[in-house]
């Protein structure tokens, strides 16, 4: 049975909660009477056989009516639905404590989660910044003029020395074409480039007259499209190597080898006519050796012609010196015999 509230506080906790009594005790909800609001200041009682107390408070009717079981059956409903009331709301703050703790782990693991991913995203960005700078310090740094020009044609990026060569710097080449920037033969010529390039989506080296302060410089381009993951081409780049002085000594080569050439084929018809010269002469030389042994053999023949008739001479000569020696011997001898007789 519940204790007599003995303070004003007990009625004033009761006035705040304004807590719902039902009066003919039932617990079923559907056989109950609508609830009204519980207050020390209004009735709580309605019923017809209970007019009389219509007027009282919750005070008076503790005060006037302790001993009343109707009474007393109402405020221990009222301390059950107090109680329940209190129960429910434990259980149910306690629900809701159990989620604002989840929910706080969750809120917890999603900031972790975040944080993780800001701080991936500050090393991606850090890395990309920094693969940027050592793209841009190679590009300044390289001898070659390097470029990337959209789909229409506008500058995109420059190196350092486009920008030396051509008087024009970074901040401004953006938007800008070749019509902006060269002759517009010129332009005319470095559009077709590019565009046999993006028909094509494929590397085109190719020889590009390009003038500068000091006149005409000739480049060898090397045109590549740049495609996204679909494989469609969106610009055009161009690393293009200044071979101009290796042009002129090209053509100092090409002059100096028809110089030598035309030296070459001097010579050669000089040393063609002294061939037919020397052959002339050397024919001479034969016919002449030929004549020579001719005549070296018809003098032998003579020679031998001759031999023969020295031998001949000698022979004749002998002999008849052979036979005036008889007769002389024969003379010497004739006188002799003569005496001797």
């Amino acid at each position: 049975m519940p204790n007599p509230p003995n303070s004003e506080t007990s009625l004033t906790d009761s006035r705040s909660q304004q807590i719902s009594l039902n009066v003919d005790g039932s617990s079923d909800r559907e056989n109950a009477i609508e609830p009204q609001v519980l207050s020390p200041d209004k009735p709580i009682l309605s019923s017809p056989e209970e007019s009389d107390l219509q007027q009282e408070t919750l005070g008076d009717l503790w005060v006037n009516n302790s001993h009343n079981p109707l009474i007393l059956s109402a405020l221990e409903r009222q301390e059950n639905l107090i109680s329940n009331q209190r129960s429910s709301n434990i259980e149910k703050n306690s629900i809701a404590l159990n989620q604002v703790q989840e929910a706080w782990q969750d809120l917890n693991r999603l900031a972790s989660e975040l944080q993780r991913e800001i701080s991936d995203r500050q090393q991606a960005q850090t890395a990309l910044q920094q693969s940027e700078a050592l793209l841009q310090a190679i590009l300044d740094y390289s001898t070659a003029v390097i470029s990337i020009k959209d789909i229409d044609g506008k500058y995109l990026l420059i190196n350092r020395h486009f920008e030396n060569l051509f008087h024009i710097p970074k901040a401004q080449i953006a938007g800008k074409t070749d019509s902006d920037i060269f002759p517009q033969d010129k332009a005319a010529t470095l559009r077709e480039n590019d565009l046999a390039v993006l028909q094509t989506c494929s590397p085109l080296s190719i020889e590009e007259v390009i003038p500068q302060d000091d006149g005409q410089h000739t480049y060898i381009s090397l045109k590549f499209p740049l495609c996204n993951s679909q494989g469609i081409a969106y610009a055009v780049g161009t690393i293009s190597t200044d071979v101009s002085d290796l042009k002129v000594a090209e053509l100092t080569l090409k002059k100096a080898k028809a110089q030598l050439e035309i030296e070459v084929e001097e010579r050669t018809q000089f040393l063609r006519q002294a061939n037919e010269l020397l052959q002339f002469e050397l024919a001479a030389r034969v016919r002449g050796a030929i004549t020579v042994r001719q005549m070296t053999a018809q003098v032998a023949r003579h020679a031998r012609t001759v031999d023969g008739i020295l031998g001949a001479s000698l022979d004749l000569i002998f002999l008849v010196i052979d036979r005036e020696g008889i007769h002389l011997c024969q003379s010497h001898r004739r006188p002799s015999s003569r005496h001797e007789s």
